[in-house]
């Protein structure tokens, strides 16, 4: 199972299985996750707060493929320093100097602007928990999983391979995701319910042109969450050609099992 995982992805799973680790990654991730907005903001912490910032996001980068996600942190982290120190860059200062902008609002304008920040909050905070209106585990679902506070917690390796049937003849035949997915794609793909049906939808697609009339496309898909015994995740019998993405529970996704971990 970790022969599949990169370079980076081997070295943090050797990192984080050590057992003197753990509990230093925790609560060093739980602390950090807390505080860290809270010292940005005090200028006295600040710059241990960068350097912490600057730490934990290039480990992110070195040990996990997360993309650019520890990059865009630290782009963001630019947002708590002095509102003017674009103009203490000095490549920068003489660039900046004719775009100063008298800082005036109106108090009508300042009050105003906290009904759509209050929105704009409420979103931020119901949309990364709205897993939990879904059934099952959302690790194994991936319902409600866009989007939220969920990172590295699941680590999916699945196979899929696609059944097509002609309901005029009753012929049926098999479509590998290889002729049209590239490694990437076929990884992602396997592991979460969305992309399956949307796969499916396509092969429906390709297959009914070319027949001249609609069929019926069914998923063999067996997923392995976080180094388990792999499990069917799609209904074998369920025709996904007929199935419509929608934000309801999925009923074609089956139930996860609980098995014992077995480890990388």
């Amino acid at each position: 199972m970790a022969a599949g995982l990169g370079q980076g992805e081997r070295l943090g799973a050797a990192v984080i299985g050590s057992p003197a680790m753990v509990p230093f990654i925790l609560w060093g991730g739980i602390l950090y996750d807390l505080l860290i907005v809270p010292a940005l903001l005090w200028r006295r912490t600040r710059v241990l707060a960068i350097v912490a910032s600057l730490g934990f996001h290039l480990t992110n980068a070195t040990l996990f493929n997360i993309g650019i996600f520890p990059w865009m942190m630290l782009g963001a982290t630019t947002l708590f320093f002095e509102p003017d120190w674009p103009r203490r860059v000095p490549g920068l200062r003489n660039l900046l100097r004719d775009w100063e902008v008298p800082m005036t609002a109106a108090p009508g304008r300042i009050q105003a602007i906290w009904i759509p920040v209050s929105l704009w909050l409420a979103v931020q905070i119901a949309m990364p928990l709205r897993h939990h209106i879904y059934p099952g585990d959302v690790a194994w679902t991936e319902e409600g999983h866009n989007f939220s506070w969920r990172m590295k917690l699941r680590s999916n390796r699945g196979k899929a391979s696609f059944r097509v049937r002609d309901p005029e003849t009753g012929n049926e035949w098999r479509v590998n995701p290889q002729r049209d997915l590239n490694k990437r794609q076929l990884r992602k793909m396997a592991g979460k319910p969305d992309l399956i049906l949307q796969y499916a939808h396509y092969v429906a697609e390709v297959e009914s042109e070319k027949l001249g009339h609609r069929v019926e496309v069914r998923a063999d898909v067996f997923n392995s969450l976080n180094y388990r015994k792999p499990q069917r995740l799609i209904d074998p019998e369920r025709d996904l050609a007929q199935v419509e993405a929608s934000l309801l529970p999925a009923d074609w996704i089956l139930p996860f099992e609980w098995t014992p971990v077995k480890r990388p």
